[in-house]
């Protein structure tokens, strides 16, 4: 019997003109993750915009919404285990804080980056930035 490997498969996915090597499962639970974010935190706001881009050699997947958005004096804390923004305990919204800290463990194990804009009050983007290899034509 072959021994298992703890690390995931990864598969080759492509877009505008870029592959990135990914763990399709993890990668979409990231997302997911995001995208519940913003539904979550966006009160009335309920307008999501999700968008892929190329910035170079590098893959951009990004989540935006209209919600309470976070300080930042906050922004790099979020992504720690069990740490919430002020706005979002203060708006009596569920949660545990273990969210952005899983999105960023499953980008930092595709060599990839977690990026955050926010101000309180006019919403949140969220970019998982991804490193990728140029299609051969």
């Amino acid at each position: 019997m072959k021994p298992t490997s703890r690390r995931p498969p990864f598969w080759r996915t492509s877009a505008a003109g870029l592959t990135c090597l990914i763990d399709q499962e993890s990668l979409a639970l990231a997302i997911w993750n995001l995208l519940e974010n913003a539904v979550k935190y966006s009160g009335q706001c309920r307008t999501i915009r999700v968008g892929v881009e190329r910035q170079g050699n590098l893959a951009a997947i990004s989540v935006r919404d209209g919600g309470l958005g976070v300080s930042p004096r906050e922004q790099k804390a979020i992504f720690e285990k069990f740490v919430r923004g002020d706005a979002a305990r203060a708006s009596g919204t569920k949660g545990t804080g273990i969210g952005l800290a899983l999105v960023q463990r499953i980008v930092d194990r595709h060599g990839g980056t977690i990026e955050v804009e926010s101000a309180p009050g006019r919403g949140s983007t969220f970019t998982i930035v991804l490193p990728a290899i140029e299609d051969q034509a």
